[in-house]
């Protein structure tokens, strides 16, 4: 059931982004108006089809990385709603829907399953992590998104040459401002995934750091991150130059996920 659910929502959100990539051609409002509608109706459907799979399975859950992939495409979608409520967004939906999109295909090719190994899951902690870091991931894919915008959005203010079809932009004040704040509740989140992450591998292994390159890796993408804020704060790194650097850590947690597995 909670197969053909996630079939459905998919099929929703690319119908939802070919109409945002159409707003982008031809301008025409009920165009971005029936796409975020759809947005929501997915956004909806999606949220019963994991509720389902979550009842169903019982805890813990998002066991397999095609769960833990639609549930931050389902959080993504959401943000972006959220963040719609308040600021223009029909320019930037083509971005977040193309995103929500890419873990949707993630979710169809990955196949890891986090309990393989016996005794695994047999921990309290297993899906707090689990929730916690792609929670993290929708977040910082989030702050990804907007630190293309705002980039984008710069580079046609030095060139000033402003396309017509991306006028609409949020401001560079308006896009900085979200991307600090995603950035910031993704790092909170990214902490307490490594912070439950260890307290997973003390319950299972009995040690809180193990020969483990995921854990190893995520250490890194964490690193990365805090010397963006630690940049921000004391070296005044703002605009293109932190953007930059909290795409590099982007990239980092992505490779993570994709590339690096558990020991």
């Amino acid at each position: 059931m909670s197969a053909i659910i996630d079939k459905i929502s998919f099929a929703i959100f690319a119908v939802a982004a070919l109409l945002s990539l159409a707003y982008l051609v031809f301008r025409k409002k009920p165009l971005i108006r029936i796409g975020q509608r759809l947005v929501l109706i997915g956004f909806v459907v999606q949220g019963v089809g994991l509720g389902i799979s979550m009842t169903k399975g019982g805890y813990p859950f998002l066991l397999e990385s095609a769960d833990s992939y639609i549930f931050s495409a389902w959080v993504l979608a959401g943000l972006f709603l959220l963040i719609g409520l308040k600021y223009p967004l029909e320019v930037a939906g083509a971005f977040f829907l193309t995103a929500i999109l890419v873990l949707y295909t993630l979710a169809h090719f990955t196949h890891e399953a986090y309990g393989g190994e016996a005794g695994l899951m047999n921990s309290p902690w297993a899906s707090i992590h689990i929730v916690l870091a792609f929670l993290a991931l929708a977040i910082i894919f989030l702050s990804f998104i907007l630190g293309l915008l705002f980039l984008f959005q710069e580079l046609q203010l030095k060139r000033k040459k402003i396309f017509k079809v991306f006028e609409h932009l949020p401001s560079l004040e308006v896009l900085d401002g979200l991307h600090y704040k995603a950035l910031t509740v993704g790092f909170v989140l990214l902490s307490l995934s490594l912070i439950t992450g260890s307290a997973w591998a003390k319950s299972v292994k009995g040690v809180y750091f193990f020969d483990d390159p995921r854990q190893l890796w995520s250490i890194i993408a964490w690193l990365v991150y805090a010397f963006f804020f630690q940049a921000r704060f004391s070296a005044g790194w703002r605009g293109r130059r932190g953007m930059l650097l909290s795409i590099i850590g982007f990239m980092v947690v992505l490779f993570t996920f994709l590339e690096v597995r558990h020991a």
